[in-house]
């Protein structure tokens, strides 16, 4: 490791954000996304599948379960437990797309599901599952296009109803990524043309849960520079996930670790997971065992816990042991005096000196920062 690298890494640590409350936020991603249908008899046809081919839109009685479990724990504030769900709002109408003879992708935004929406928005006012924002597509719109009308593969894939084609395998790679920039080139939709995409999206998580997102994570953690800066002018406070941040500059990987309570990006308040929480995706290190160790480390350094998880643990043939380990997971914070904010809530804290507004009640609460100085944000805000 180099001077420099040791320096910056010696400077994260002194200038990490702490809190005298044991602080959760649990992030988790995909929710509203098609990925593959109830039949998957077919899915080994196209090639060795990734984890991901398995993961499948949420069934009611599936929300019931996890609700369940939310609503057997209660935190240090008294309120259960809460999942920040990030949606992607729309997926493909695959038959649309056929009658057009796959001249575009026709999306359709989750609003199509009524009764998922009816139990989506049950969570809403629980306050155990609190819907932000993930994106419109979880794919590049344009190169998926391009692959659906060029490679017969991904076309007969998208036709069973398969979203993400050649993505949801091994062989695939990171052929789709990302919904902002196409990592084949690194090149970005302009920024006007950006700036209607969020938009519509917006609109429709609006239309859904009946009040505009403030936090957001880019699929597969890729954004830009101004990726961010369209991020602020849509009227995002926080940007979720960038310790793992990642996008291309002529065509090299930029990786950057924007640390919690960075404003390195100007108006958006930065929030860096630090605890993997997958136990679906056959890592020992992401199971609660794990999570719960470093979660205690971290309560024990008074720096608050980020939890990364996805959906594909909560759903399908992953459902059972998902909900117990979760279980699991928080009994143990609970136990441990921990209070469970979201994204928002706890960006607006980071902003007001620790004061912010709970949730759907607007009931002003506080949390006490152990070094959030002006010196110490100063610091903060420059490393990457």
């Amino acid at each position: 490791m180099s001077i420099k690298s040791r320096i910056k890494s010696r400077l994260r640590l002194l200038t990490a954000l702490k809190c005298k409350q044991p602080i959760v936020i649990f992030q988790s991603d995909d929710w509203g996304m098609v990925r593959s249908p109830v039949n998957k008899d077919f899915i080994a046809d196209y090639g060795e599948p990734k984890i991901w081919a398995y993961d499948q839109l949420e069934s009611v009685e599936e929300l019931e379960l996890l609700y369940q479990v939310l609503c057997k724990h209660k935190d240090a504030n008294g309120y259960h437990p809460l999942i920040e769900a990030n949606f992607i709002v729309s997926n493909p109408d695959f038959i649309a797309t056929k009658e057009v003879d796959y001249q575009s992708i026709i999306l359709k935004p989750i609003t199509q599901y009524p009764d998922l929406i009816k139990k989506w928005k049950e969570g809403v006012t629980k306050r155990i599952f609190i819907p932000q924002y993930h994106g419109r597509l979880h794919f590049n719109y344009e190169r998926m296009l391009g692959m659906i009308q060029n490679d017969t593969a991904s076309k007969d894939i998208f036709d069973l109803q398969f979203h993400g084609g050649v993505n949801n395998y091994k062989h695939g790679g990171w052929a789709l990524h990302s919904e902002y920039q196409k990592w084949e080139d690194g090149s970005e939709m302009p920024y006007m043309q950006l700036l209607e995409w969020l938009n519509i999206g917006i609109s429709d998580f609006q239309s859904a849960f009946g009040y505009l997102p403030k936090s957001t994570i880019a699929p597969q953690y890729v954004f830009t520079p101004t990726t961010a800066k369209a991020f602020v002018e849509m009227g995002f406070k926080v940007v979720q996930g960038t310790n793992m941040q990642m996008y291309k500059k002529n065509n090299k990987k930029i990786s950057r670790n924007v640390p919690t309570g960075s404003t390195f990006y100007k108006g958006l308040v930065a929030l860096s997971r630090n605890v993997k929480f997958e136990p679906s995706r056959g890592n020992i290190d992401w199971k609660y065992k794990a999570a719960i160790k470093k979660c205690k480390k971290l309560i024990n350094n008074n720096i608050p816990i980020i939890i990364d998880s996805h959906r594909i643990n909560y759903v399908g043939k992953f459902a059972e042991e998902g909900m117990e380990e979760l279980d699991s997971l928080l009994g143990a914070l609970t136990n441990m005096g921990c209070i469970f904010l979201s994204s928002e809530e706890f960006g607006e804290a980071i902003m007001n000196d620790g004061v912010y507004r709970e949730f759907g009640t607007q009931k002003k609460q506080k949390i006490q920062f152990a070094n959030n100085s002006k010196i110490v944000k100063l610091i903060r805000n420059q490393i990457i």
